[in-house]
């Protein structure tokens, strides 16, 4: 039989270890869910910019993240994050303004994901210089592409995201010739995206 301290302390007790148990799954999605979203993500970027009207890409490019240098995609991704969510803590407007200046880190992972991850997250800083007003704009205009998919539903997604992603890849395709004139990078640093062959 139990007496009332032997349930209370079986009541703390089972509340800490579910409390615990909590803790450790969500964090374990979290770290699955990056080892898998980093990559995903760079894989995505290189599909686009492979992607042209007379060049059909196989969808299986989106694994590219995972086979092509995968430590230093995930760390690069994880150390963007991580610096963007320092600036975040720092103040809105500044996070804001820095996670614009990394948006071309997981296009360039996708061009060449063996650059060191310094220069890959100075690099992208260095291009965006000047047109972070202008990708901020661009995003502004997502959000009604956005209201309009959550108005329609799931339809939405079939339309609003393919254009938001392949909107991005052409902004990429403008910074990276910019950055390639200005001497911002080199064609080692962005060799460009070659389509494989079919």
């Amino acid at each position: 039989r139990f007496t009332a301290l032997g349930v209370s302390v079986y009541r703390r007790i089972l509340h800490q270890s579910l409390g615990l148990f909590s803790i450790s799954l969500g964090t374990a999605w979290l770290v699955i869910l990056f080892l898998v979203s980093s990559p995903f993500e760079v894989g995505a970027c290189r599909f686009l910019l492979e992607s042209s009207p007379t060049h059909k890409v196989p969808f299986s490019r989106v694994a590219f993240g995972f086979n092509a240098n995968y430590g230093n995609v995930v760390l690069t991704q994880f150390l963007r994050r991580l610096f963007n969510a320092l600036w975040f803590l720092l103040l809105i407007v500044p996070g804001i303004i820095r996670s614009l200046g990394y948006f071309a880190v997981p296009f360039i992972l996708a061009e060449n994901p063996h650059l060191h991850y310094r220069r890959v997250i100075r690099l992208s800083l260095d291009m965006t210089q000047g047109y972070k007003w202008d990708i901020f704009v661009t995003f502004l205009s997502f959000l009604a592409g956005t209201c309009w998919m959550m108005h329609v539903g799931i339809l939405g997604i079939f339309y609003v995201n393919p254009y938001c992603y392949a909107t991005q890849a052409e902004m990429y395709r403008f910074l990276r010739t910019r950055a390639l004139e200005n001497g911002i990078a080199t064609l080692e640093e962005l060799p460009g995206v070659q389509p494989l062959p079919q």
